[in-house]
């Protein structure tokens, strides 16, 4: 599938300073790239109460937070969060 990496998401990236969760955010993002429809995504959940608002489970302290536009097939990533943090700042 088609992504899109936001500004927001880049710094959330900026913010990490473990080796090891970086890796795994790429291999995220690989596996989002080959991935033919949203249900392939290893992890992802609907978030309940919004519309088109999905997350990423790739660690078991961070998450990753996008948006999945069902017209254009395209997946824009957000965040990248602590799971503290993330359920406060996404949606």
């Amino acid at each position: 599938m088609k992504y899109l990496i936001t500004r927001q998401f880049q710094k959330d990236l900026d913010k990490i300073q473990d080796k090891r969760i970086l890796q795994k955010v790429l291999q995220t993002i690989e596996n989002i790239q080959l991935a033919k429809s949203i249900n392939e995504i290893a992890h992802s959940e609907a978030l309940k109460g919004f519309q088109g608002f999905f997350k990423i489970k790739f660690d078991y302290r961070y998450r990753i937070g996008f948006v999945f536009n069902n017209n254009s097939q395209i997946i824009e990533l957000k965040r990248c969060l602590g799971r503290e943090g993330f359920y406060n700042q996404f949606p």
